[in-house]
């Protein structure tokens, strides 16, 4: 394991003053005057009587005592230092897990989100109605034939398409799917303001990284794809945003950064939307569907024959005009054309199969309204 510069001068600064005491010890030796005669076999300088030797054993006693005194402080520092690393090692690996952590948990509360929309009834906002309509088929006859039948009731799955919501900013989206969905004026608002606001803050970090590349000029006089303003969907006369945005860092965890961030997203925000105006949705909510009437059966009688014949109509499908009250129900009108086999006029006669146009009329509940049931 490789200590930090830091680590190695912490470790071995205490070792200094135990190094520099021996060192002072060892000179104490060699200074002291004469050389001490060697005490005779068996005895110790202490019983010879010789006190330069005496207290040579004692220094060289003291010295071996603070070398054993240093390894041991040595051994626990570098343990220390070891205990710190793998300290230091196991936050870094915790604050990574607990990132992690939170981008998953921020994944799973936008897919949440996802599915609460459509269970508030809000699949109108992607412009879109699917479900099943109580049709009415009413046959026009042509020659040779003639329907003894009126109108049939038949069950119809069907898909609905608002052109105009592909064609609406997100915000006006959400607010008609408030509004659709009678949450109230207020509820529309919100939604309205959020979604701006959501699209601001994407537009700003953008936009930045545009200012500090040089990709857009910083006073919307450029040609081109220079021009942030209309790059951006900024009105000229708000060009002053582009200039406040070249300042602003849309990823600073500073407070004080973040918060003029926040009134950058605002400000632009309103130019997007004016809370309080209510948003226009009529248009929005004429479109087109497509379906599939199920089993319809007509009583027939062919031109000659003296009896009457009941005759599915196959190969059947409608499509037409949808309007969209609300986004729970949507009205459907259009015509509907199908095949039908004729009985033969006469005995041992061939049979016939012919395309039949039919009017379709009827009223469709979405899935919008299933979740609306089921939601609570």
């Amino acid at each position: 394991m490789r200590l930090s510069h830091d680590a190695r001068r912490h470790l071995l600064t205490p070792m200094m003053k135990p190094i520099a005491f021996a060192a002072a010890l060892c000179t104490l030796i060699y200074a002291l005057p004469g050389k001490a005669a060697p005490a005779p076999s068996g005895t110790t300088a202490t019983e010879s009587g010789d006190p330069k030797s005496a207290t040579a054993d004692a220094i060289q006693k003291a010295i071996s005592e603070l070398q054993k005194s240093m390894s041991e402080k040595n051994q626990s520092d570098v343990e220390r230092v070891r205990s710190e690393a793998k300290l230091e090692a196991a936050n870094k690996e915790t604050a990574l897990a607990k990132k992690e952590t939170a981008a998953a948990k921020k994944d799973a509360e936008d897919a949440s989100a996802s599915v609460a929309d459509l269970k508030a009834g809000k699949l109108m906002s992607f412009g879109l109605a699917a479900g099943v309509a109580a049709a009415a088929i009413i046959p026009v006859e042509r020659g040779g034939f003639t329907f003894n039948d009126g109108a049939q009731i038949v069950g119809m799955p069907y898909v609905a398409a608002f052109p105009a919501y592909l064609r609406t900013p997100e915000p006006v989206r959400q607010y008609c799917a408030q509004t659709f969905v009678d949450n109230g004026v207020d509820a529309a608002q919100k939604a309205a303001s959020a979604a701006t606001q959501k699209r601001a803050r994407t537009t700003l970090k953008g936009l930045y990284a545009s200012l500090k590349s040089g990709t857009v000029g910083k006073y919307c006089q450029e040609e081109g794809d220079k021009n942030a303003c209309s790059r951006y969907g900024i009105d000229n006369k708000y060009s002053n945003l582009i200039e406040q945005a070249d300042a602003l860092n849309p990823d600073s965890d500073d407070a004080a950064e973040k918060k003029k961030v926040d009134e950058w997203v605002m400000a632009l925000a309103e130019t997007w939307w004016i809370s309080g105006v209510p948003g226009r949705c009529f248009w929005k909510r004429v479109g087109f569907f497509v379906g599939v009437p199920l089993n319809a059966s007509f009583n027939v009688t062919t031109f000659g024959a003296t009896t009457s014949t009941d005759r599915d109509l196959s190969g059947r499908i409608s499509f037409g005009l949808a309007l969209a009250p609300n986004s729970l129900f949507q009205l459907l009108a259009g015509p509907a054309y199908g095949r039908i086999t004729l009985p033969a006029a006469t005995s041992g006669g061939a049979e016939r199969t012919v395309g039949v146009w039919s009017v379709m009329v009827g009223i469709g509940g979405s899935l919008d309204l299933l979740t609306a049931i089921t939601r609570q």
